[in-house]
């Protein structure tokens, strides 16, 4: 008929970043590049494949792909993995309140409880069923799951308090609310 059918860009990330988890490097490689082909004004394609380059240990492309994802859209967390990579990071997680953050939340979409906790001045997060995520601090109210590529939780608060959480993932974006301490 004419035209291109393109696959949606989270369909292609999430097999890409799948590839990418189980060590597939052509694969990923392969699935990021035609992200990057169909999709070349979104910034999450460059910010995908900069992540790519940063499994594979090649701090170069992944600056540059970082870079190009911030001259489309600047997204704190592109510009702290950025920052992170050049040493230019503003907040030390050291620094961090976690316990702000620690309590109970419940995942609007299965309605199914989270638990935040503090161990050894780590925000580890609990749900049934899996095994327990280490949240990385990135920014300020904004951390990364250690050892998943892909995923970023946002908390929403009310001064000190979260009201809850985004989750953005691979497979979708979950968003839970705050329950108690």
């Amino acid at each position: 008929m004419g035209y291109i059918n393109a696959a949606p860009e989270a369909f292609i990330n999430y097999f890409a970043y799948e590839a990418l988890g189980k060590k597939q490097y052509n694969k990923a490689k392969a699935l990021f590049e035609l992200n990057i082909e169909w999709y070349p004004e979104s910034s999450n394609v460059y910010d995908s494949y900069a992540d790519y380059y940063l499994a594979q240990k090649d701090t170069a492309n992944a600056v540059t792909n970082y870079q190009k994802a911030l001259q489309i859209k600047d997204i704190t967390e592109t510009r702290s993995k950025l920052n992170a990579l050049t040493n230019k990071r503003t907040i030390k997680s050291a620094t961090v309140d976690l316990q702000k953050y620690a309590g109970v939340y419940v995942l609007e979409t299965y309605n199914i409880s989270i638990v935040l906790e503090i161990r050894d001045n780590k925000l580890f997060a609990k749900v049934p069923g899996q095994e327990d995520d280490e949240f990385e601090f990135q920014s300020e109210n904004i951390f990364t799951v250690k050892g998943k590529q892909g995923y970023k939780v946002t908390f929403e608060m009310d001064g000190d308090k979260p009201k809850g959480f985004t989750s953005v993932q691979p497979n979708g974006t979950f968003e839970a609310t705050f329950k108690n301490r």
